[in-house]
């Protein structure tokens, strides 16, 4: 899979870069507006890039993958007194987990949210247990990262928490007249969330007075009203990420799990506190997951974040069905087995990365015709980033040519990440960009507030057309762009009808089967690609046509780089003296 980012891990690569070059958390246009949604990752990043001679999107793939390898090991630590069948089963059932594996390559916060969910259900079920007081520094500096990593995380660990005081507290009431030893557990647990209540009441409060938001950017971009079709929405998006081929073995012993415990706890049986914990806390996930409608990307992003403390339900369950150890290796065996067909599926039909023989054949292309900027191996391994990075020098040159004429340059575009992560930190100060769907800009909050303009997993919903109009009609806000520049045909012909002028296009598909063209290598007419995932290279840059006629490209035919096949630097040169 070699890697799979998405544009949106530029958006907090931004941040911390920014925050260790400047010392303060500003967006793209140098405004105090929380574009990443994990302040937690932001912070790691940036203090990592003060202290390694690496660029950032480096160091963001390998903290990926480090946390990922974090959250198996605390599911291999289940093992020492619980899990024994096997010492190299239980960890193998969890990191070849497809989800997991896919988003550890991605260079986002999912597997450090997924470390912080699989520790803090630890650090309960220790609490619960007695083997762990409540009131410790290490408990406290867990609640202030659950807060930080993402805005959500503390609340659905929260609500976990409280869920389990009511079951809990039943429970003693239940057995409240029998002789009996148990000892109370929810007053426990009500100390964990008032630390946790507290850590995000400091969270917050550093947002309110930092950003003057409670909340980051994405969140208010992304927040709408919780309706039937939304929860519609998200409850489709569970089954269909559940019912996967690698998912099936995990939604049965989620569902077993669920039903012990609540046996256990109302049968006055022993309670193994860990299932329980566990369960509360995937419950408690996957209610915000129906309640927010799912999410956009591929592989199952959300769920991925629950992946570990399935496979600690997977593993609970085994050993509660087989009293033979060598019956729960094979069960754990073929846990593994069906991850691993999983894997094949994932890395051959939906990773956008490229297998490592075909990068080796590609990555000199890509570096010849990706020029402008020092794009490490992680912005050209994966078709989405090999998109950007052939565009970002030319954006960059464009915006190099209006800085002559005035500044700053206005850019808008629906893209905030990749492109813009590179365009700014050339030239940082001296542009301004509004972003369409206003995930990192508040340019469109009032206006969004003032029309009732939709909001959508991908954030606010306005098309080309709509903005440049609203633009056209709030003079006084100064939000008709220099630059505009998006990855979709009808995008630029909506720009044309509206008084810009096109000066770069880049078409064509690439292929992660093959480094030669748009489709797999043909050696045959029975031969088929193994790899089959393939991603549009689609983007332009259009600008006002007042500018157009200052720089003398009014009239001009736009520059094309055309991936198809894949482009050579003599045809780029050719295009340019064009």
């Amino acid at each position: 899979m070699s890697a799979t980012g998405q544009d949106d891990s530029h958006i907090t690569y931004w941040a911390a870069k920014v925050l260790a070059d400047h010392g303060e958390i500003v967006n793209h246009s140098g405004d105090r507006v929380e574009q990443s949604s994990s302040l937690l990752l932001t912070l790691i990043l940036a203090c990592a890039y003060k202290l390694l001679p690496f660029a950032i999107p480096t160091l963001g793939y390998v903290a990926g993958i480090v946390f990922g390898w974090l959250a198996v090991r605390r599911v291999a630590s289940c093992g020492s007194d619980r899990f024994s069948t096997h010492p190299l089963l239980a960890p193998l059932a969890a990191i070849t987990s497809p989800l997991l594996c896919y988003w550890m390559l991605s260079g986002m916060e999912t597997t450090l949210v997924a470390w912080l969910y699989v520790s803090h259900a630890l650090e309960v079920s220790q609490i619960l247990d007695g083997r762990r007081r409540v009131l410790t520094l290490r408990v406290a500096l867990l609640a202030f990262a659950v807060a930080a990593v993402r805005p959500e995380t503390a609340f659905v660990c929260m609500a976990a928490d409280a869920g389990l005081v009511f079951v809990f507290a039943l429970r003693r009431l239940r057995f409240a007249r029998r002789r009996t030893h148990m000892h109370p557990r929810w007053p426990r647990l009500v100390a964990l969330l008032a630390i946790h209540l507290g850590a995000v009441a400091c969270v917050v409060l550093f947002r309110i007075v930092y950003f003057h938001s409670a909340f980051p950017q994405p969140v208010a971009a992304k927040s709408g009203p919780v309706t039937g079709a939304v929860v519609l929405g998200g409850l489709k998006y569970l089954w269909n990420q559940l019912t996967r081929v690698d998912m099936v073995a995990l939604l049965c012993a989620l569902v077993f799990s669920t039903l012990a415990a609540a046996i256990a706890l109302f049968a006055r049986r022993r309670v193994t506190v860990l299932p329980v914990v566990v369960s509360a806390l995937v419950l408690a996930h996957g209610a915000l997951v129906v309640a927010v409608g799912g999410d956009w990307m591929a592989v199952g992003r959300f769920v991925a974040l629950a992946a570990p403390l399935l496979s600690i339900l997977a593993i609970w369950a085994i050993q509660q069905v087989f009293e033979r150890c060598w019956l729960r290796r094979v069960a754990l065996s073929a846990l593994v087995v069906c991850n691993g067909l999983g894997l094949l599926k994932v890395a051959m039909k939906e990773a956008p990365g490229r297998p490592l023989w075909i990068q080796l054949q590609s990555d000199s292309v890509i570096q010849a015709n990706a020029t402008g900027f020092d794009f490490p191996w992680v912005d050209r391994a994966n078709q989405t980033h090999t998109r950007d990075a052939l565009f970002a020098g030319e954006l960059a040159d464009v915006v190099r040519d209006i800085l002559a004429y005035k500044r700053p340059v206005v850019i808008m575009s629906g893209q905030a990440g990749m492109v813009m992560y590179y365009v700014a930190s050339r030239y940082f100060g001296r542009v301004r960009f509004i972003d369409r769907h206003g995930l990192t800009t508040r340019d469109l909050m009032r206006a969004q507030r003032e029309l009732g303009l939709g909001v959508a997993s991908t954030g606010l919903v306005v098309s080309t057309d709509q903005f440049l109009a609203l633009a056209a009609s709030r003079p006084e806000d100064d939000l008709m762009p220099d630059v505009i520049f998006d990855i979709a045909p009808d995008r630029r012909k909506a720009a044309e009808r509206l008084g810009y002028v096109c000066v770069y296009e880049q078409t064509g598909r690439m292929s992660a089967s093959s480094p030669e063209g748009p489709g797999p290598r043909q050696a045959g007419p029975r031969r088929r690609a193994s790899f089959t995932v393939q991603g549009g290279v689609y983007q332009f840059v259009a600008i006002r046509r007042e500018i157009a006629k200052l720089l003398g490209v009014a009239d001009a035919p736009p520059r094309k780089l055309e991936w198809n096949p894949v482009p050579t630097t003599d045809a780029r040169l050719r295009n340019h003296a064009r």
